[in-house]
């Protein structure tokens, strides 16, 4: 069920009021895209309504987080900011500056030939990388060491099997050649028809 929990008023497009919405993630990326990200708005994903800034209820514990990070991104852009330089500073902001990394490893399991990795979300975000989310694997993630994908505990053990199914997919695309944001996209085909297999109905289909 979506509900709203606040809104926020930018001075953008003419003082936009956006209503920030929680919403069952896992649910929306079973009937409209697996795509489906924890910060969704309508400039990214043409689902979301006008005015709306969805949330992924799995995330609430990091909402505060999250929403300042989404704040200053938007501040920056609206400067005309190149956005590599934008992920450089929200980076060097939001990144805790510490001598020992907490231990952000929960357990591991070989699967495909890779070493899968399923982390602490949090701690990564906080301590390596604040965009950091759902999943990733060492050709996105310079930090992600080779032949390793990583998974985010934060998404929810339901959503586990068809990250793991979309990052598989995706790391034997592009460390064959293919460029990410192809290999992304059939990657998220295969994601989908993992969850069609258990049952995932989509407006389309």
């Amino acid at each position: 069920m979506l509900h709203c929990i606040e809104t926020i008023k930018y001075n953008i497009n003419n003082n936009l009021i956006m209503k920030i919405i929680f919403i069952d993630a896992h649910e929306k990326r079973n009937r409209i895209s697996p795509d489906v990200g924890v910060v969704d708005t309508p400039e990214k994903s043409p689902y979301v309504p006008k005015g709306e800034i969805w949330f992924d209820k799995a995330y609430e514990k990091e909402y505060d987080f999250f929403m300042a990070m989404y704040k200053l991104e938007k501040k920056l852009m609206k400067q005309g900011m190149p956005f590599s330089e934008v992920k450089k500073i929200v980076r060097e902001t939001f990144v805790k500056k510490s001598k020992k990394l907490p231990e952000y490893t929960i357990k591991t399991e070989n699967k495909g030939g890779f070493l899968v990795r399923y982390v602490k979300g949090e701690i990564v975000r906080q301590y390596i990388d604040p965009k950091f989310l759902l999943g990733g694997h060492s050709h996105v993630y310079s930090y992600i060491p080779a032949n390793e994908i990583w998974l985010d505990d934060a998404q929810g053990e339901e959503e586990f099997r068809y990250t793991l199914a979309h990052e598989l997919h995706e790391i034997e695309l592009v460390r064959n050649g293919m460029d990410y944001n192809s290999a992304h996209d059939f990657a998220l085909a295969a994601e989908k028809h993992e969850r069609r297999k258990d049952g995932a109905v989509y407006l389309d289909d």
